[in-house]
């Protein structure tokens, strides 16, 4: 059943003995799913309702911010369904390596490993609507019959992305089910903005949501799921800690901590001897969803050169995108004068034809040279993974938001360190010779200061503020999920993730949650 707050009379409180969840993102709509079929009884509190609305979408709005970083206030959605309103479904499954410790990435390593998650990857790729074909290279190049650019290569493999088309939006294709389901309730309008915690017994008995400020509902449960965001999660919890001393997870200040995106960066060109590239690299629709192909270093070459991976993709642009003389001219103009001042003029000298026909585009919209006579190559996008680092962090702030929560403040970098690995990486590709035999890669080093400012990209993905940690002092969550310090309290979502690989975290987020609404424990 789904029930509007704002249509509702504060009366009763509103009571389950199994399970209330916070959030109806995908992490709260599978844990719904999942547990109603285990025949438990299960509460839904989402803070929108089934449309974008921006009075509700506005209390995502940050104090702070750093300047680079996407502007949280719309970077998620606040809604049912949460951000697959918005998602291009991309997906692909962790490697085992993402799980592990690592000696060369600081404060790496899971309490669980890739062997736990990996049963629930099936299902997970059915909910987000990727289901069948399998991420098996070998057997969509038999079947396309395509090329492998990396067939002989000791250094890359390919992988396969898988994405639905449409993109799955969860709270379409589930509402139905959510909405028959007598063991599911579905409070929208409902925005949590406190906790009762019984701290004798470490148990939380409840929460209080508002429809409106000062309109205040009760919930009682057995147990209590987190699942509103990689920022969300952390601002929640670090409110309720407020009134509770840090006895909920954060009894050693890791509550908002590590936390981490993942920049895509333009650090790459490829051109191609035959000047295509085998379809699948750019995508080829097959059964309602489009398969794409990329570069990957494997796990020897990971641990030999002490690096992380890359999600590599290669996008088919014309020349006057790729110009090196275009970006020198940028940089120039932004006054970066260092040791590649004379290429960046060299560049601007041998290009100097397409900066003429950009600057008569921007200031006459009038072309010297027609789209159709541009040649294409590829530049090369490089999703990276980032170092938890303690000081990238979400916080609270003093600024309060309608319903009296403090809004978030955030300070998130790039350290050196990434920025290395990241051009190590990198290079690897570019020198391996099974690329060689197919075409010329082309780093580029000189615009390094915009690759890693004005040009860099993100993902939109809030990764590792409520970590999962083997011990207390290293995170906030158990291999469980549960919360540290707490007997029923547990977080969903990538903020439990304690690195956040170099793949988008949705299809590892619902494979977590499968596991959580199969495994939490109902009763005392």
């Amino acid at each position: 059943m789904i029930y509007d707050a704002k249509k509702m009379e504060v009366k009763d409180i509103i009571s389950t003995n199994s399970v209330c969840i916070i959030g109806g993102g995908v992490a709260g709509i599978i844990l719904a799913l999942e547990i109603s079929r285990r025949k438990l009884n299960v509460i839904v509190l989402e803070s929108g309702t089934d449309v974008f609305d921006e009075s509700t979408q506005v209390l995502y709005k940050a104090q702070s911010f750093p300047a680079i970083f996407p502007n949280p206030h719309y970077s998620r959605l606040r809604m049912l369904g949460g951000s697959s309103n918005h998602w291009e479904n991309s997906t692909e499954r962790f490697d085992p390596i993402d799980f592990e410790k690592r000696s060369w990435i600081s404060n790496s390593g899971w309490p669980i490993n890739y062997s736990d998650i990996e049963k629930y990857y099936p299902e997970a790729e059915t909910y987000c609507g990727v289901n069948g074909g399998g991420y098996d290279l070998p057997s969509w190049l038999d079947q396309l019959k395509i090329e492998d650019l990396s067939e002989s290569s000791k250094r890359l493999y390919t992988s396969i992305i898988k994405s639905a088309v449409p993109p799955t939006n969860f709270y379409r294709k589930y509402k139905n089910e959510l909405a028959r389901s007598r063991r599911i309730q579905v409070y929208k309008n409902a925005n949590v903005t406190d906790i009762i915690f019984n701290e004798s017994k470490n148990k939380v008995n409840g929460v209080v949501f508002q429809s409106d400020p000062g309109k205040k509902f009760s919930i009682t449960a057995g147990q209590f799921i987190l699942c509103a965001g990689g920022i969300e999660n952390a601002r929640l919890l670090l409110h309720f800690n407020k009134k509770y001393n840090d006895k909920l997870g954060n009894q050693y200040d890791n509550v908002g901590r590590y936390f981490m995106e993942h920049p895509v960066i333009r650090g790459a060109h490829f051109y191609p001897f035959s000047k295509t590239v085998p379809q699948i690299y750019s995508g080829y629709f097959h059964e309602s969803k489009l398969v794409k192909a990329r570069l990957k270093l494997n796990r020897e070459q990971l641990e030999s050169h002490k690096t992380y991976n890359l999600r590599t993709i290669l996008v088919k642009q014309p020349y006057s995108t790729l110009s090196h003389g275009i970006s020198s001219a940028h940089i120039l103009k932004q006054g970066y004068i260092d040791e590649n001042f004379g290429l960046h003029l060299s560049n601007i000298l041998k290009d100097y034809d397409v900066i003429a026909d950009a600057f008569s585009r921007k200031i006459a919209d009038f072309p010297l040279i027609k789209n159709e006579d541009y040649e294409y190559d590829y530049q090369v996008l490089a999703m990276i993974e980032q170092t938890p680092y303690r000081n990238n962090r979400v916080y609270l702030g003093h600024k309060l938001d309608k319903f009296g929560l403090p809004k978030v403040k955030i300070d998130w970098t790039v350290t050196q360190i990434d920025r290395d690995m990241a051009w190590k990486s990198l290079e690897l590709f570019a020198v391996d010779p099974a690329i060689n035999k197919h075409g010329r890669v082309r780093l580029l080093y000189e615009r390094d200061d915009r690759i890693w400012y004005d040009q860099l990209g993100f993902s939109q993905h809030h990764i590792g503020s409520t970590r999962m940690a083997e011990n207390y002092s290293d995170g906030v969550v158990g291999a469980d999920s549960k919360v540290y310090g707490t007997k029923n309290l547990f977080i969903a979502g990538s903020s439990v993730f304690p690195t956040g690989g170099h793949v988008p975290p949705t299809l590892t987020i619902a494979a977590m949650a499968i596991k959580l609404g199969n495994e939490i424990y109902i009763g005392e």
